[in-house]
């Protein structure tokens, strides 16, 4: 058994008691909270103490521990509340004909509120007609409030042009990426294209802020 504060349908509030230690809050006489003599919580039927939270109507991952935001972002005006988070998978690609090592051809992102940061990698076994200079189609746009936003290549090979620095970047309010490059002959940057006909690869990063 155990004491209740009940808001019934017919009666209002209606408290019971015993000597149990352990407290039920119910709504039309079914328990949304118990709290035992430990001050342990239950909520809404789990057998264990909670450990995933939801803001914003999302509902509560069964697994794990953390915060759960809702699939489709409430955004908040406010610039100190955080009110995203999401993580996922995409798929790098050229687009066109372009076949790909599909072992070496990933993408993750994570996106905190309004930062998003993309990890991937893309192998090209043939160009086809895909595009040599851009990466098309990355999760989230760049705000427009930015010319380019840039990133870090951590390792390339099989390129069409040498180069001695290559940088991925989005343009505002774009989803493709670019590479700009310096090579050993020129300090001008130059948008090149990157990509030979039947190979080139390379693994970045990018950080940037979406609208």
């Amino acid at each position: 058994m155990a004491s209740s504060i009940n808001a019934s349908t017919t009666a209002g509030v209606v408290t019971t008691a015993d000597t149990s230690g352990v407290l039920n809050i119910q709504t039309a006489g079914t328990t949304a909270i118990s709290i035992d003599a430990s001050q342990a919580v239950t909520m809404a039927g789990r057998t264990s103490n909670p450990t995933t939270i939801s803001v914003g109507a999302a509902t509560p991952s069964t697994s794990g521990a953390g915060i759960t935001f809702p699939a489709t972002q409430s955004a908040s005006s406010n610039a100190n509340t955080l009110d995203d988070y999401e993580e996922g998978a995409w798929t790098p690609s050229v687009g066109g004909t372009a076949t790909y090592n599909t072992t070496y051809t990933v993408g993750f992102y994570t996106k905190i509120g309004r930062q998003v940061t993309l990890n991937y990698s893309i192998q090209i076994t043939s160009l086809g007609t895909g595009n040599p200079t851009t990466v098309i189609n990355a999760p989230f746009p760049c705000t427009s409030a930015i010319n380019e936003c840039a990133g870090t290549i951590g390792y390339s090979d099989g390129l069409a042009t040498a180069v001695v620095s290559l940088a991925p970047y989005i343009a505002g309010n774009t989803i493709d990426i670019g590479v700009v490059s310096r090579t050993a002959a020129s300090v001008a940057v130059a948008y090149n294209n990157i990509f030979n006909t039947s190979s080139g690869r390379y693994w970045a990063t990018l950080t940037y802020i979406i609208a």
